[in-house]
C-alpha cells in the first residue's frame, strides 16, 4: 500500500524539483507537493497548510535553505 505525503518543497530550480517529485512517485509514494522558491511563498504555504515533509534547498538566491527550516 503506497503512503500519501503532503510535501512542502522550497526549490528554486524547476528541474530539480521534478527531479525530487519523479523519485519520490518511483517509491511508490503518493505525494501532494507544493512548490514554492521565495522565503515570502514559504511562509504563506506554512500558515494555510500542514505538511509532512519539508525539503528545502540548501543554496538559493534570496536564502538559505538552514534558514528555511529554522
Amino acid at each position: 500500500m503506497a503512503v500519501l505525503f503532503n510535501i512542502l518543497q522550497v526549490e528554486d530550480n524547476d528541474g530539480d524539483a521534478l527531479l525530487i517529485e519523479r523519485a519520490l512517485r518511483r517509491s511508490d509514494c503518493q505525494v501532494v507537493m507544493t512548490l514554492v522558491c521565495t522565503e515570502q511563498n514559504m511562509r504563506k504555504a506554512l500558515s494555510t497548510a500542514k505538511y509532512d515533509i519539508v525539503l528545502s534547498d540548501y543554496n538559493m538566491p534570496s536564502f538559505s535553505g538552514a534558514d528555511a527550516l529554522r
